[in-house]
């Protein structure tokens, strides 16, 4: 069985210690987390301007904070329903 891992997990460190492949994860990172950022800011903005209450856009854009970068589409899905 070693003799058919050892080539796959030689690849693969080699695929992931590429700098190509390091720099496109890093550039995938910043857009998903300026993304999640963006997404709040407009949730922000848009119960900003949907209601006059003072509270609601912070308690909105919090929502999309706190499901982080991973999980916020459910929370923009959540917001969109509500609204």
């Amino acid at each position: 069985m070693d003799a058919i891992l050892d080539p796959i997990g030689k690849f693969w460190d080699g695929f992931l210690a590429n700098p190509i492949v390091q720099l496109a994860s890093q550039l995938i990172v910043i857009y998903v987390v300026l993304l999640w950022l963006g997404t709040a800011y407009w949730t922000f903005r848009d119960m900003q301007a949907r209601t006059e209450n003072p509270l609601l856009p912070y308690f909105a854009a919090a929502l999309v904070i706190f499901f982080t970068p991973l999980l916020f589409m459910f929370a923009v899905v959540l917001y969109l329903i509500v609204r």
